[in-house]
């Protein structure tokens, strides 16, 4: 808020604007609208109000559009990715629309983010941080018997895989826009449909490269996943075949680990 005005002035105008962010958070439409407005006064709000603001645990209804705010916070440099975890947490929850709001929203974080250097997302390391971090979070539902309620562990499974896609892809530099519009939501297909080009793209990055064989290892768990159906294991399996030319995929036991999956 502008530091000449006088504190009563300034109360009024900041519960002026929660008010319309209230109303503004329930229809994403709208929210997308004014997603630039909203989030710009954001950023001259404090930090303890930001926070009260965006908790997903208070909000979760509106999980979507606090996933949004906080991307675009994100990826203009103003909180780090790990602000976006709880959005992850509580997502898991969330009706199927807003899920592919959710998982276009982290998206275009990590596909234009990387051009703002006060961002973590311009620094590879952050995202391979982030990405292994959710990969993490997979090996472990995949390890053990967990329990969710309303919602099954496959549910589980493939929302933490789709985030993952998200950011590969966003990463990768990849546009799956097919017109001019920006992208309000991304489908589970849509983002298996362009992960193999984009594992492509990505390995060609030299941070990425770095980390060639932790892909491997998470494609190779999805190949011999019981929540995936044959149809989505196929763009794994494109996936992998499109890291056929790296050094990693050429070791002896790794190769013939990825055939005897496929096959």
């Amino acid at each position: 808020m502008d530091s000449t005005l006088k504190p009563q002035a300034r109360t009024v105008l900041q519960e002026a604007f929660i008010s319309i962010f209230k109303y503004f958070k329930k229809d994403w439409n709208i929210l997308q609208k004014h997603l630039k407005f909203v989030t710009d006064i954001f950023c001259h709000l404090q930090d303890k109000k930001v926070d009260s603001l965006l908790s997903p645990s208070q909000n979760n209804s509106d999980i979507a559009s606090l996933t949004a705010i906080l991307c675009y916070l994100v990826k203009a440099g103003k909180r780090k990715l790990s602000a976006l975890r709880p959005c992850i947490e509580e997502g898991k929850h969330a009706p199927l629309t807003d899920k592919e709001h959710i998982y276009a929203a982290l998206y275009d974080c990590f596909l234009t983010g990387g051009s703002n250097e006060e961002s973590e997302v311009h620094q590879p390391e952050k995202c391979i941080s982030w990405l292994l971090e959710t990969i993490g979070w997979i090996n472990v539902l995949s390890d053990t018997k967990s329990q969710f309620q309303l919602i099954t562990v496959s549910e589980v499974f493939i929302f933490l895989n789709d985030i993952c896609f998200a950011t590969v892809i966003g990463c990768s530099g990849l546009d799956c826009s097919y017109n001019w519009l920006p992208l309000q939501s991304l489908s589970h297909q849509l983002l298996l449909e362009n992960l193999p080009i984009a594992i492509q793209k990505i390995i060609l990055m030299e941070e990425w490269n770095k980390v060639t064989n932790k892909i491997i290892e998470w494609l190779k768990l999805l190949l011999l996943s019981p929540h995936l159906n044959e149809n989505e294991k196929y763009f794994i399996k494109l996936s992998l075949y499109g890291l056929r030319n790296s050094s990693e995929f050429k070791k002896l036991d790794v190769w013939t680990d990825i055939v005897s999956s496929i096959y």
